[in-house]
C-alpha cells in the first residue's frame, strides 16, 4: 500500500506534465481560444432558439469562427511562445562599445548603457561593434563582433 506522501508525488509529477504540456504554444492558443469559442455557441445556440437563424447557419458560423482561429495562428504565435527577458534577454544581442573596455567600460545595447567587461580580458576600443557573451548581475560580458563581409 501507497503512503500518502508517494500518493502525493505521483500527483505533482502528473501535474508537472500537464504544465509542461501548457507550455507548447500552439496548444496554449487553442486552450485561450476555448471561452470564446464557448461564448459565440452560446449566442449562436440563443439566435437559434429564438428562431432569429437556423442551425444550419449556427453551425456554419461557428465552423467559420474556428478557421478563422486556425488561419490566425501563424500570424499571432510568437505571442504564445515562452521568450526570455531580463538581462538573459540580451545575450547575443549586437551592442557598440562607449568607451574604451580595458578590460571594463560601458556598451550601449538597445539604447540603454550597461556595465560591461571584456570576455577575455583584451582591450577594445571605444565605437567598436562587440557582442554580449553573458552576464553576471548587472555586469555584462562581451567579445568583439566580427563584421559580415558583403557578399561579392
Amino acid at each position: 500500500m501507497k503512503s500518502s506522501s508517494e500518493k502525493n508525488q505521483g500527483y505533482g509529477r502528473s501535474l508537472f506534465r500537464v504544465l509542461k504540456i501548457y507550455h507548447r504554444p500552439v496548444l496554449r492558443y487553442w486552450l485561450l481560444q476555448i471561452p470564446e469559442t464557448l461564448v459565440l455557441a452560446l449566442i449562436l445556440f440563443m439566435l437559434h432558439r429564438y428562431e432569429i437563424i437556423n442551425a444550419a447557419l449556427g453551425a456554419l458560423l461557428l465552423l467559420a469562427w474556428i478557421i478563422k482561429d486556425a488561419l490566425l495562428y501563424p500570424y499571432v504565435r510568437a505571442a504564445y511562445e515562452d521568450a526570455p527577458y531580463g538581462r538573459s534577454a540580451l545575450i547575443g544581442s549586437p551592442a557598440v562599445a562607449e568607451q574604451d573596455l580595458d578590460p571594463s567600460g560601458f556598451i550601449r545595447v538597445r539604447g540603454e548603457l550597461w556595465k560591461a567587461e571584456s570576455e577575455t580580458g583584451e582591450d577594445i576600443s571605444r565605437g567598436s561593434p562587440v557582442q554580449i557573451t553573458g552576464h553576471d548581475g548587472s555586469r555584462m560580458f562581451v567579445r568583439v563582433r566580427e563584421e559580415e563581409a558583403p557578399a561579392s
